[in-house]
């Protein structure tokens, strides 16, 4: 498994689709595992930066991955407007 540094929240959407695609499970399959519709969860994955924290997890969970927070050692690149 890879290790995803997110900085910024436009980097959710693809390493969302990665991890999934890592796990080697299809949109469907994590929606029946959350008990939403396919449709709902593509909308979820297109924006996840909209989606409860709460629901992130769940995902991260049925992939098998955890959000891990550590302290970032340089500030210098991190823009205002980027949040």
């Amino acid at each position: 498994m890879s290790i995803y540094t997110i900085r910024v929240a436009s980097q959710l959407r693809p390493y969302l689709k990665d991890i999934r695609i890592q796990a080697g499970k299809t949109q469907t399959e994590v929606a029946q595992a959350l008990g939403i519709t396919q449709q709902s969860y593509a909308q979820l994955e297109a924006a996840p930066e909209k989606m409860r924290v709460e629901r992130f997890l769940h995902i991260l969970q049925i992939l098998g991955y955890t959000l891990n927070i550590a302290p970032r050692t340089d500030m210098t690149d991190v823009q205002a407007d980027e949040w």
